[in-house]
C-alpha cells in the first residue's frame, strides 16, 4: 500500500500496514498518558515529534482507522 499526501510518500506491504498503524497509536497513547501523568520526568514527545506523529496518523487514518 502506498500513502501519499503532499510531499510524503510511504510504501508499506502486507503486515507493515498494521504494524505502522500500531506504532503510531502506541506513540500517541504513550504521549497522552505521559502528559496526564503526575510523575515528574515522564518523557513526552517533543513538539516536532508530536506534529510528525499526528501528521502520519492523519495520512494513514482514511485507509486503516
Amino acid at each position: 500500500m502506498i500513502y501519499e499526501k503532499e510531499k510524503v510518500t510511504i510504501t508499506l506491504e502486507k503486515e507493515e500496514v498494521h504494524d505502522f498503524w500500531e506504532i503510531l497509536m502506541c506513540a500517541l497513547d504513550y504521549d497522552r498518558q505521559a502528559r496526564s501523568s503526575k510523575k515528574d520526568g515522564c518523557p513526552k514527545l517533543n513538539a516536532s515529534q508530536l506534529k510528525l506523529t499526528n501528521k502520519l496518523e492523519e495520512i494513514v487514518r482514511p485507509y486503516y482507522g
